[in-house]
């Protein structure tokens, strides 16, 4: 009684991280992951549940190229509101950074620095290279910072349609929780149609 435990079907799987390397991945297997991971979160939040912690070490991918969410170590209900301080620094949102109280919000909001990760081969919009202004502090104030459309992609990064790519990640990184969560969860109904047209990728799914 003193116990909870997560089961988890047995199967042979790698974490999001591993296979993303330093490559990015491939357009089709970005927008297919990211469709996945959305209807996932979306499951969660129908349950009232908050995952609280998508990052690409916790998003697992199959033999058949479908993702698994593992490691519920920070889920939580959505009422009442957390306030609590959880997960990597680099994946929260500003709610979660200011400690105001956050909901189904900052699920989308990591979707969008995992998507952000998956087309740049792993760079993260916070982190800039520089020891000295990547502790916890300068990534806290850079999230802080962030303002409405503010987010572009780095130099060298090649997607089809690069605009929508960067509206999509704005929308998915709004920095009001209030004004984004309708546009987030539009994503995720847009994912489900995309996913049922699509065919799980195999293999890293690299450009």
């Amino acid at each position: 009684d003193d116990f909870l435990y997560t089961v988890i079907k047995s199967r042979v799987s790698v974490d999001l991280a591993t296979l993303l390397g330093d490559a990015p991945f491939e357009d089709a297997a970005s927008q297919f992951y990211t469709a996945s991971m959305a209807i996932a979160i979306a499951h969660l939040h129908k349950q009232d549940l908050i995952f609280r912690n998508l990052t690409t070490d916790s998003v697992h991918v199959d033999d058949k190229g479908y993702v698994q969410l593992v490691d519920t170590r920070h889920s939580i209900k959505a009422e009442p509101t957390p306030t609590d301080f959880c997960g990597y620094p680099h994946y929260l949102s500003p709610e979660q950074v200011s400690g105001q109280g956050h909901g189904i919000a900052v699920d989308y909001w990591a979707l969008g620095i995992v998507t952000y990760e998956m087309v740049t081969g792993g760079s993260n919009p916070w982190i800039t290279g520089d020891p000295a202004s990547d502790g916890e502090v300068g990534v806290y104030s850079r999230i802080s910072a962030h303002t409405l459309e503010a987010l572009t992609l780095p130099a060298g990064v090649k997607t089809y349609d690069p605009d929508a790519l960067v509206q999509t990640l704005n929308d998915l990184l709004h920095p009001d929780p209030h004004g984004a969560t309708e546009h987030q969860q539009e994503h995720a109904r847009v994912g489900l149609a995309q996913l049922l047209r699509m065919e799980g990728p195999r293999g890293r799914g690299h450009a």
